[in-house]
């Protein structure tokens, strides 16, 4: 990466050391997932920042999940570097299903901990940044008490609208690292009106957006040679999805729409970009309504080739019940798409109705229907709708120069951290001499 620079040289941001605990974090640069995360911390290595990955890894993974195979079927190594990032992947021992995602942190903690102890002890980390809060803020919280270092943590959506309802353990957990933390990233305004319903009492919370990698979207190929590449027709309309085929995307509630679409439009078909439990939904859907031959279920895709698929397409469509700030909707913003979504979490903070898209309401099956409709009648309104969405990425969704915002807030964190940490040596000084 070569020298790092000064801490002259970087005015008050001086070289930091962050540990970052991250769920979902990419094995390679054609993985789609945690890649928006990836690019921003290679930003900051790239300015002479050092940053170290904790991706925790569930235990015999391949015998325990019935979803190893649709999450790419891979094994994931001890500890492996991508792009000159140090990835560690401690082992840990957690029963299948979803029942136990709120004690899951705990029993991450111990392989966790015991890997951070050691490197903290070879050079001090001055912040630790969990990526969501449940379970990578719970395990970040616990770690900054027992090492006494400030935590970040970001919330990511679905673990503030979602993960906390699930059971009175989760909402408690969630709770306790919201107030706990030194300071809270979430993307959107919408976002931030989810975190307040679940506690009024919390640590600082600041909107923000990494963005996405926008050199993905350069020197592409024709939009027929893009549709020849991946099998879709190159005289057709394309409604493309992108992301998990599960019940809380609305992805049923998009087929069901697109057999609406498609008694009008006998030229539009639908791209599906992912994999999921609701896939066979959208197949029966497509069959019982006639137009399975017009659907087309892509599956995982590598990172690289989700651009090119957005470019090849029309319209894009989002109708999910619940998010943050959804990667997929910007992506297709920079593809110049215009997008069809729900007003949910972040994205109205996205996308303002009639500028770049359509926003309908969740679960209302016409009204997403006639959003798609109305862009396939009128061409020109979907094209400047694409046009505006794409100089709205582009103005203010570039990962990389948005990487210096994390700088902002980690400094904030770590400010807040040593007053936090200052008042506590405080009043544990009051308490011995009162006794």
């Amino acid at each position: 990466m070569g020298k790092a620079p000064s801490p002259a040289s970087m005015g008050n941001r001086y070289p930091m050391r962050i540990l970052a605990i991250a769920t979902l974090y990419p094995l390679s640069n054609e993985d789609y997932a945690g890649q928006a995360r990836h690019v921003s911390f290679r930003a900051l290595a790239k300015q002479g920042h050092s940053i170290e990955v904790i991706r925790p890894q569930m235990r015999l993974y391949r015998l325990l999940s019935r979803d190893w195979r649709r999450k790419s079927g891979r094994p994931v190594p001890i500890e492996y570097e991508l792009d000159g990032l140090n990835v560690m992947c401690p082992r840990y021992w957690r029963l299948p299903g979803r029942r136990w995602r709120a004690i899951e942190a705990k029993w991450r903690y111990g392989p966790i901990a015991r890997r951070v102890r050691k490197r903290h002890a070879m050079q001090p980390f001055d912040l630790i940044y969990g990526c969501e809060l449940m379970p990578d803020g719970v395990v970040a919280v616990r770690l900054g008490k027992e090492l006494g270092i400030p935590v970040m943590l970001s919330s990511i959506g679905s673990d503030a609208h979602t993960y906390p309802h699930e059971s009175e353990r989760a909402m408690n957990e969630t709770v306790r690292v919201l107030r706990e933390a030194d300071l809270i990233l979430v993307e959107g305004e919408g976002a931030l009106a989810d975190l307040r319903k679940l506690s009024s009492q919390t640590a600082p919370i600041r909107v923000f957006s990494r963005g996405i990698d926008l050199t993905r979207y350069e020197n592409a190929p024709s939009r027929q040679e893009l549709r020849q590449r991946h099998g879709l027709p190159v005289d057709r309309k394309l409604i493309v999805f992108v992301g998990a085929l599960n019940e809380s995307k609305g992805v049923q509630i998009l087929a069901e729409a697109f057999s609406q679409v498609y008694s009008q439009y006998k030229d539009a078909d639908l791209v599906c970009v992912g994999s999921g439990p609701m896939a066979g939904v959208i197949r029966t859907v497509a069959a019982e309504n006639g137009w399975n031959d017009r659907l087309h279920l892509l599956g995982r895709q590598a990172f690289s080739d989700v651009p090119h698929i957005l470019l090849a397409c029309d319209v894009f469509c989002l109708p999910s019940f619940g998010e943050g700030l959804p990667k997929s909707v910007v992506e297709a913003m920079a593809a110049e798409l215009p997008v069809v979504a729900t007003s949910v979490g972040g994205i109205p903070d996205v996308m303002h109705h009639g500028s770049c898209g359509v926003l309908v309401p969740p679960r209302d099956v016409t009204a997403l229907a006639n959003a798609i409709a109305r862009l396939l009648a009128n061409p020109n309104e979907a094209a400047r709708m694409g046009q505006t969405g794409r100089d709205i990425a582009y103005s203010h969704f570039d990962t990389v120069k948005n990487a210096g915002g994390i700088l902002r807030f980690a400094e904030e964190a770590i400010a807040q951290g040593k007053a936090r940490m200052a008042r506590s040596r405080g009043n544990k000084g009051r308490d011995v001499e009162s006794d």
